[in-house]
């Protein structure tokens, strides 16, 4: 997953590797670890939904992924990205 939008007038990222579980955010030439590859709940969870947050300069960023429960590997989860609690952008895939 792939999504890019925008914090404070500055181009955001936010990447998620689908087969090693990595998850980072990059904001104005940073980058941050979301989630690592090398942890044991980065590939099993019983939850459906997961959410990450950093707080970026003054705002508070928030991407929370939704899967489906049933044959949740092979299909598309909901990507909400929100800035200080309001969305700035909704997207589905892996």
């Amino acid at each position: 997953m792939d999504i890019h939008f925008e914090v404070d007038g500055n181009p955001a990222r936010f990447r998620r590797n689908d087969w090693t579980g990595k998850a980072d955010l990059s904001v104005g030439g940073e980058t941050f670890l979301l989630q690592s590859p090398w942890k044991l709940g980065t590939h099993f969870s019983l939850s459906t939904k997961r959410t990450w947050t950093h707080p970026v300069g003054n705002r508070l960023v928030e991407i929370v992924k939704e899967r489906p429960r049933v044959a949740a590997g092979v299909r598309a989860a909901s990507f909400t990205v929100l800035v200080d609690g309001e969305i700035v952008t909704q997207q589905k895939g892996k």
